[in-house]
C-alpha cells in the first residue's frame, strides 16, 4: 500500500556521550573536572619544606615563576590526546627539575608528569609516557646530587600515582562505552517503537480507510434503488470507522492483534464490497499464534492492496500448511505490472521476517499460469519447526 515516508531519527543521532567534551578525552568529562580541580590543589604542597627552611628571594621569584608556567599548561593538557599529551608530561617532570635546587618539594610536578601520562591513550603511549618519565626523573636526579633515599621514594611515589591514574581512565573509559550503548539501546528501542506504531497505524488506517471509501461508494450508488442496503451500509461504515477508533488505541498502546481466520472474514467482505469476486481455500489447521497474527496482517494488507491498486474483477486466497512450512497466496486479475514497494510491504516483510518468514511478490509464471490469474500474486511463506508443528 502506497504511502508517505516516515523519516526517523538515527539510532546514533546525538548520541554522544554527555561524559566527554569535544577534545573526546576520557578524562574530561563532568565528573573529570571537578577531580581535576580538586588535583591542582595537590601543587599547595610544594612550599612545606619551607617551613622549616625559609626560601631564599630567588627560590621564591623561582616557584613562582615554576608555578605560573605550570598551572596554564596543567589545565590545557588535559584537554589533549595522544603523544601530544605526552610533551605535556614532559614540561611538568621539566618544572620540577628546575625548581629541584630551590627547596620546595619540587616531586609535586613529576607526580603531575605521571597522572598526565597515565591519561595518554592509546594504552601503550601511557605505558611508555610512565616509563620515560621515572627513567628520566631518576638519571637527572642522579645528576642534580638528589638523595637516593629521596629519589627511591619519589619513583615509587610517582609509579603509583601513574598506575592509578591509569587504572582510573580505563575504568572512565569503560563506564562511558557502557553509557554509550545504553543510549544507544535506548534510541534503538525509540525507533522500533516509532516504527510498530507506524506499521499498526498503517495496516489500522490504510484497510480502513479503503474499506469506508469503497462502501460509501456502493451506498452512494444503492440510496435511490436500494435504500434499504444503503442504510446497511452507511451503518457498516459506522461500525468500521467505530472499529478503527479501538484498533488506533490498542496499537499505540502496543495491545493490538488480529488473527488469520478475522482477517479472512473480512477480507471477503471488502472485497465483495469492492465488487471483486474472492474465492478461497485455507486448511482447517490451527496455526501458532505468532505465525498466525503475522499472515493475518499479510492478508490484510495484501487484501487492500487488490481493492487499491489492481483494479481486480477477481481475488483467490490459498492457504497451505504443511509439516515444514505455511505459505499464503493472494492472486488478482488486476493489471499487475511493477510495484514499487511502500510502507506497506516493507511492513508486510518486517512481520514476516519477526517469525522467519519471506515474501515475494510478483506475476504468474508459466509453471503455475494454470492455477495461477494473470494480474498480482503475493506469496507469504512462514517455515515451521517442530515447536511449530
Amino acid at each position: 500500500m502506497r504511502s508517505a515516508k516516515i523519516l526517523l531519527p538515527s539510532a546514533r543521532d546525538g548520541a554522544r556521550s554527555p561524559m566527554k567534551d569535544r577534545s573526546g578525552d576520557p578524562a574530561v568529562g563532568q565528573s573529570w573536572q571537578r577531580i581535576r580541580l580538586f588535583v591542582a590543589g595537590y601543587l599547595l604542597m610544594y612550599p612545606l619544606p619551607w617551613i622549616t627552611r625559609p626560601p631564599t628571594a630567588a627560590g621564591v621569584v623561582a616557584s613562582a615563576l615554576g608555578c605560573a608556567v605550570f598551572l596554564p599548561l596543567y589545565f590545557h593538557g588535559y584537554g589533549q590526546k595522544g603523544w601530544r599529551r605526552l610533551g605535556y608530561a614532559a614540561a611538568f617532570l621539566a618544572i620540577g627539575l628546575a625548581l629541584q635546587p630551590y627547596g620546595g618539594m619540587w616531586m609535586v610536578f613529576p607526580v603531575y608528569a605521571c597522572a598526565q601520562a597515565g591519561f595518554s591513550r592509546p594504552l601503550h603511549i601511557a605505558a611508555i609516557g610512565l616509563f620515560g618519565v621515572l627513567v628520566i626523573m631518576a638519571i637527572a636526579c642522579r645528576m642534580l646530587g638528589v638523595d637516593l633515599d629521596e629519589l627511591l621514594f619519589g619513583e615509587l611515589i610517582c609509579a603509583i600515582i601513574g598506575a592509578c591514574t591509569v587504572f582510573f581512565a580505563v575504568i572512565n573509559e569503560r563506564n562511558e562505552a557502557l553509557q554509550r550503548s545504553r543510549e544507544d539501546a535506548r534510541q534503538l528501542a525509540v525507533v522500533a517503537e516509532r516504527e510498530r506504531i507506524a506499521r499498526d497505524l498503517h495496516d489500522v488506517l490504510g484497510h480502513t480507510l479503503t474499506l469506508v471509501a469503497v462502501k460509501a461508494d456502493l451506498a452512494a450508488k444503492l440510496i435511490e434503488r436500494d435504500p434499504a442496503a444503503a442504510r446497511r451500509e452507511i451503518r457498516e461504515i459506522h461500525e468500521s470507522a467505530r472499529g478503527a477508533l479501538a484498533d488506533v488505541r490498542a496499537a499505540l498502546s502496543g495491545m493490538r492483534s488480529t488473527t488469520l481466520a478475522t482477517e479472512l472474514d473480512q477480507a471477503r467482505r471488502a472485497l465483495g464490497s469492492a465488487g471483486i469476486d474472492c474465492a478461497a481455500t485455507t486448511a482447517a489447521v490451527p496455526l501458532p499464534p505468532r505465525i498466525d497474527v503475522a499472515m493475518g496482517y499479510v492478508l490484510r494488507e495484501a487484501t487492500t492492496n487488490v481493492i487499491r491498486h489492481s483494479a481486480a474483477r477477481r481475488c483467490r486466497i490459498d492457504l497451505q500448511f504443511d509439516s515444514d512450512a505455511v505459505r499464503l497466496q493472494v492472486q488478482d486479475d488486476g493489471k499487475g505490472g511493477g510495484i514499487t514497494p511502500g510502507h506497506g510491504v516493507k511492513g508486510m516483510q518486517q512481520r514476516l521476517a519477526a517469525v522467519g518468514g519471506t515474501l515475494t511478490i510478483g506475476t504468474a509464471t508459466d509453471a503455475d499460469a494454470a492455477l495461477a490469474l494473470p494480474g498480482t500474486r503475493l506469496l507469504a511463506q512462514v517455515p515451521l519447526g517442530d515447536e511449530d508443528a
